[in-house]
């Protein structure tokens, strides 16, 4: 246990003694521009997401985790709003219903989590691609399949994050786009185009016409769900620009109240009064971690595993023990509805030997 104390005092030492906790001031002051970025970026995205799944996939602005606007009220045309369906109340196919166990928050934090596989958090970029990101996009569906949302349904949702990752990156509109991130269009014309990654394979590109901030496409919108508007070059003005300028106006203000949290003034008191907690709950997820870690080892050395092999057994350690732990990152909790087995079967479709395992889960 020599190497774990070890471990659990380098992290207190760093986080939680008077000496080091100054310092974060000059540490975040000397890569706040970057902080800045990064919280332009995804406070943007996450917006414009939202967006699109609230018109298109009917997802209800109030019970998504960041608490967007009711985008309803911020278009120059009515936009009608699809109900949940009503026992007794409403018939057959004039509304939705959600699964059981699953609702729009848990969706939009699904949707969220594919986000941070295809997308870098920083710095506007593809992250993942190909198989790779379609395997991870797949284990989420196969998860949301489970407990009772329609594969198509999924698809959508993630044909929905391509779209918005393109628009954020390549398409953006004065108003929705990030400084040094985004490509700020020209004046609005129906000859404009932008590439999106062909949710299909993440790795080709797809050349879509733009003419709005909001917009679908065919090929890339979901009949009975997405909103398709005429094109051509005698797109009516209203058309074109039917999100009022107050949603920007809102956007900016999220934006700009964010920024002003992390000001490199307020960290040191941040850390100051988190002290015990660093002290105590930290420096125990870290024992506990490192007994965990210790104890894998021991069992991937017994059956020959060598090499960087064993990462996939240490993540797969680490996230049975954290799966349904309810940490700082919200968008992580929709997790709680998954079982230990949807774990075990992630890690055996990405080839690792189900024996160990079932092993691995009986000391974690």
């Amino acid at each position: 246990m020599a190497d774990i104390g070890k471990w659990v005092r380098k992290y207190q030492w760093a986080l939680g003694t008077p000496e080091n906790i100054p310092l974060v001031y000059y540490r975040w002051k000397a890569i706040l521009p970057r902080i800045y970025q990064s919280i332009g970026f995804n406070i943007a995205f996450r917006f414009l997401l939202d967006l699109f799944l609230t018109f298109n996939l009917h997802f209800e602005p109030n019970l998504m985790e960041q608490s967007p606007p009711n985008f309803f009220n911020y278009t120059t045309i009515p936009i009608k709003k699809v109900q949940k369906l009503v026992v007794g109340r409403t018939k057959y196919g004039e509304g939705i219903v959600d699964p059981p166990e699953i609702g729009v928050t848990h969706l939009e934090r699904v949707v969220w989590t594919a986000r941070y596989k295809s997308t870098d958090k920083a710095y506007g970029i593809e992250r993942h691609f190909g198989s790779q990101l379609l395997f991870h996009l797949n284990t989420l569906k196969d998860y949301m399949v489970k407990y009772g949302v329609r594969d198509k349904y999924t698809e959508a949702m993630f044909e929905t994050l391509s779209l918005v990752e393109g628009k954020i990156i390549r398409a953006a509109y004065v108003g929705f786009a990030v400084v040094d991130i985004s490509k700020v269009l020209p004046k609005r014309s129906s000859k404009t185009t932008f590439n999106i990654r062909n949710p299909r394979d993440w790795k080709t590109y797809d050349t879509l016409k733009t003419v709005n901030v909001y917009e679908c496409h065919v090929n890339y919108a979901r009949v009975g769900y997405a909103r398709v508007s005429p094109t051509g070059p005698f797109l009516k003005k209203e058309l074109t620009q039917y999100l009022k300028k107050e949603l920007a106006q809102e956007l900016y203000n999220r934006i700009k109240e964010f920024k002003e949290r992390v000001k490199p003034e307020w960290q040191a008191t941040f850390f100051l009064q988190r002290v015990d907690k660093f002290h105590y709950k930290g420096s125990g997820h870290v024992a506990i971690l490192g007994r965990i870690y210790k104890d894998v080892k021991q069992i991937l050395d017994r059956h020959g595993i060598f090499g960087s092999v064993k990462m996939a057994y240490y993540s797969f350690a680490r996230e049975l023990y954290y799966f349904k732990y309810k940490g700082h990152k919200k968008w992580k909790y929709w997790k709680g509805v998954l079982s230990e087995e949807d774990i075990k079967k992630k890690y055996i479709n990405m080839g690792c030997d189900p024996t160990i395992i079932e092993e691995i889960s009986r000391i974690v």
